[in-house]
């Protein structure tokens, strides 16, 4: 049996060529393969919408309380992330951004703050800057920060 992080770039390429179908008869539906891929990784999300919209105004409170304690140092000062794991689920929670963009705009902020999160416990990954972008979007014009 193959390890799960043997097969990320087979289904990074999946998610990509999902995305960009535009036949009636997609490969898969973005937004299920990345549920799937990203639980695989122990990277869950509420199941129901209730759930995660509970989750999203919890993260967003949390996000503001830790903001106020932050200064230029704290992410001058975070490491690059080391474990292969953690890579892999941010690189696919950014693929899964850019699906849910689109198609299921509700799960956005789950995803970014997932990845924001893991970002900030566990080092920065080229796929860092987009989390950070778009937590500062966020805090910006949904929390007045």
């Amino acid at each position: 049996k193959c390890p799960i992080l043997h097969k990320m770039r087979a289904y990074h390429i999946l998610m990509d060529a999902s995305s960009v179908q535009v036949t009636s008869n997609p490969i898969a539906d973005p937004v299920d393969l990345g549920f799937s891929v990203l639980s695989k990784l122990d990277c869950n999300f509420p199941k129901t919408s209730i759930g995660r919209n509970l989750k999203i105004i919890v993260g967003l409170v949390t996000l503001k309380v830790q903001a106020s304690k932050w200064d230029s140092n704290t992410f001058r000062n975070l490491p690059v992330a080391s474990d292969v794991t953690d890579a892999a689920v941010v690189k696919t929670l950014d693929k899964f951004s850019h699906e849910v963009y689109f198609s299921n705009p509700e799960l956005l902020p789950m995803s970014i703050l997932k990845s924001f999160r893991r970002t900030m416990s566990n080092g920065i990954s080229p796929y860092s800057p987009p989390a950070f972008a778009t937590v500062g979007l966020m805090m910006v014009s949904h929390l007045n920060n």
